[in-house]
């Protein structure tokens, strides 16, 4: 505790001595001793030191009796006399006040910063770092009144910095009301530089909505019009959520005051692409050059060559890419890639390599968007492309989608290799077999679990194109990915339940694929056609054909139903347009794959009535949906039947015959090609056999004409007189 004879030594008492016994008593916690200190060293006119201040503030704050008032009230008065109070000072007291319960403005602490100008202006400062945007507008309002009287709009010179750190504060406050910030921007007319507003609008942009923006700009535009430079209007127009229209105004306008640079064209023109307007941008284009004399650069032509992507104008974007390395000469990885995607649309596989060889030759590294669209010129050497893209980047940085593009390459290419073998999957991946007889499903399996090794989450996409490798591979893969997915966050889709489906389809694995059918509409995902048809395709290869037929009239009922359409109403209370769906099953109408695939499953049954019956029903459906025979009708003498299987080529027959109308000295011609199929037996021979032992039809091949059967009239004639 401290005692009375302290204050009869004063004489005796050395600076050093105060500062000591200070310290003794701030860790004793004893502050009627560091007050009497304190006003020793008042009396005795000691110079106190910073941080002599500092730290009685430091132990004031922390102390257990922190939270009464007068005790800090009382360090600070009697500290304040000898030395100034910095921001570090004003520091501790708002860390004080940050534990107090309230904040009014009648409280004791706080009138002690509005005290002087420096410590309330301090005070402001010190909420505006700490993103305390509202208290610190709070007292910013009664530091200009007491300043500048009750005039408390405008802003002087002495109170920029204050300024600038409020509006940085508010700026970035996502709640700061945009009414708030116009009323700080009228009252700083007269310290407001047109430096001052590009600062301004820079952080405006970023952080605030595209309405908010505008509205300031407008502000700006209306009162401080002499400041805005090419930078300020770059500054909107380069924000996310502008407007192509407003851009275009915003180009107008820099016209009518500035010259606009290439960056400024290059802009409205990315917008203009974005909203797939191509004549704008091929305007701009013209524009840019004749009026303003500007060289477009390698952003310019990449925004017009892929405005002509989205128009499908795929020859005249290969013609840009040309004129720009005529102008340019060397290019950028984007202009490149966009050429590879009109060339991919053209079909030009071969010349869309060239490009990314030619890029790799001028050491320009192709991005991952590029080897994504080289994979789809080139499936079978998607892991090839996919080695070289990691050679030149982190495997981590390697995004999802460039896995699924490789993983669907692989799915295109075992389709391939099941039509033609000889195609094989290249690879120079050290993790996968080099060896050529590696099959692609096990490529895409290992791929998959790299994805998993690289804490990549697979979705949809991953899962449908492995499984779709599945269907030239073990079919139980697909049925383990499906289970895989549902232990999951994310359940399949329709997209993978129908490559499960039809990789149990290929193998003839019908009551999987069933099944699968079934648990998709218990999950309330409407199956497609392209899942009807696969689950025909596995009770073909199966020997269904009851259950083929069964599944066919579910099929028509449920194409019947009309499709989801969309409609908009408008609510009562605003008049807002709001999005509903009428009622209805999705639309299924059966194609010439399942008609194909329906009547290859019945003719595993034997050719009873029932069956005959059956099939001449499905082919009435194929010729009124002019899926089959088409021109049977309107040219009697000459059908073409090439194409089709045997089994759909002989009930078209039966069916053809059946509803012939025979007219005297009219031979009838069935065009069917001369390929082989099957067991080496061509369309047209097999047909040539059947005809003759189910009909008893003679038919013949013309000479110049290999590819037709001619049934002559008699024939015919023959065959109708026995019926």
């Amino acid at each position: 505790m401290a005692s009375e004879t302290t204050l009869t030594d004063l004489p005796s008492i050395t600076p050093e001595q105060c500062d000591d016994q200070l310290s003794d008593y701030i860790r004793h916690n004893d502050w009627e001793g560091v007050l009497l200190t304190l006003r020793i060293m008042q009396q005795l006119e000691f110079v106190q030191t910073e941080q002599t201040f500092l730290k009685c503030l430091q132990a004031t704050s922390s102390s257990t009796n922190s939270t009464d008032n007068s005790l800090l009230v009382e360090v600070w008065n009697a500290l304040k006399q000898t030395v100034e109070p910095t921001r570090m000072h004003v520091e501790y007291i708002l860390d004080h006040c940050s534990s107090m319960s309230s904040r009014d403005d009648d409280d004791d602490v706080w009138s002690l910063l509005r005290q002087s100008s420096q410590t309330h202006n301090d005070a402001i400062q010190v909420l505006c770092r700490r993103g305390q945007w509202k208290w610190a507008l709070r007292e910013w309002k009664l530091f200009q009144q007491r300043e500048s009287g009750h005039n408390a709009s405008a802003i002087d010179s002495t109170q920029a910095e204050t300024y600038r750190a409020l509006w940085n504060v508010c700026i970035h406050a996502k709640d700061c009301p945009i009414e708030t910030l116009l009323s700080l921007l009228q009252g700083a007319e007269a310290i407001l530089t047109a430096a001052d507003v590009l600062e301004l609008l820079q952080m405006a942009a970023p952080q605030q909505s595209w309405r908010t923006v505008w509205t300031f700009w407008e502000f700006l535009r209306q009162h401080h019009a002499a400041k805005l430079t090419l930078d300020c209007y770059h500054a909107i127009l380069f924000h996310r959520h502008v407007p192509l229209t407003t851009a275009q105004s915003l180009l107008r306008d820099l016209q009518r005051t500035q010259s606009p640079t290439i960056e400024t064209y290059n802009r409205v023109m990315y917008l203009a692409q974005r909203e797939r307007n191509v004549p704008l941008v091929l305007q701009l284009l013209q524009e840019l050059q004749q009026k303003y004399n500007l060289a477009p650069n390698a952003v310019t032509y990449t925004h017009v060559v892929r405005a002509c992507l989205q128009d499908r104008q795929w020859k005249r974007a290969l013609v840009v890419f040309e004129v720009a390395q005529d102008k340019l000469g060397r290019l950028d990885v984007y202009l490149y890639t966009a050429a590879m995607e009109a060339c991919v649309a053209l079909k030009q596989s071969g010349r869309a390599l060239q490009l990314l060889d030619e890029m790799k030759q001028q050491k320009i590294v192709p991005n991952s968007f590029t080897y994504r669209v080289a994979m789809q010129a080139a499936p079978h050497r998607a892991l090839e492309f996919l080695h070289e893209l990691k050679a030149t980047s982190d495997d981590a940085s390697i995004p999802l989608i460039t896995y699924n593009a490789a993983l669907q390459a692989l799915a295109q290419t075992a389709k391939q290799q099941a039509k033609e073998p000889h195609v094989a999957t290249t690879t120079t991946n050290t993790t996968n077999s080099a060896n050529e007889t590696t099959p692609v499903w096990q490529y895409a399996v290992n791929l998959l679990e790299e994805i998993k090794q690289q804490n990549l989450q697979p979705d949809g996409f991953t899962y449908n194109a492995v499984i779709m490798c599945c269907c030239h591979g073990p079919w139980e893969l697909a049925l383990q990915y499906i289970q895989e997915m549902q232990d999951s966050s994310q359940p399949p889709n329709r997209l993978v339940y129908t490559a499960a489906i039809a990789s149990c389809g290929k193998h003839g694995q019908a009551d999987h694929a069933l099944h699968l059918l079934a648990q998709m509409k218990r999950n309330k995902i409407q199956p497609d056609l392209v899942a009807y048809n696969a689950v025909f395709t596995a009770l073909r290869v199966a020997h269904r054909p009851e259950q083929a037929w069964q599944l066919w009239n579910e099929l028509l009922e449920q194409g019947t139903a009309q499709p989801k359409t969309l409609m908009l109403t408008r609510t009562e209370e605003a008049g807002v347009p709001k999005r509903q769906y009428s009622s209805g099953k999705a639309n299924l109408l059966p194609d010439i794959i399942t008609i194909t695939e329906v009547i290859g499953a019945l003719a595993g049954a034997d050719d009873s009535e029932d069956y005959q019956t059956q099939v001449d029903g499905i082919l009435a459906y194929a010729v009124a949906r002019k899926l089959l025979l088409n021109g049977f009708l309107d040219s009697s003498n000459e059908i073409n039947l090439s194409g089709l299987t045997f089994s759909v080529a002989r009930a078209a027959c039966r069916y053809l015959l059946k509803h012939y109308e025979h007219v005297d000295n009219q031979e009838l011609t069935l065009i069917t090609g001369v390929g082989k199929q099957s067991n080496k037996t061509s369309l047209r021979d097999y047909l040539q056999a059947w005809l003759e032992q189910e009909f008893g039809l003679k038919s013949s091949i013309p000479r110049f004409a290999q590819g037709t059967l001619v049934i002559s009239s008699e024939s015919l004639l023959r065959r109708a007189s026995r019926s």
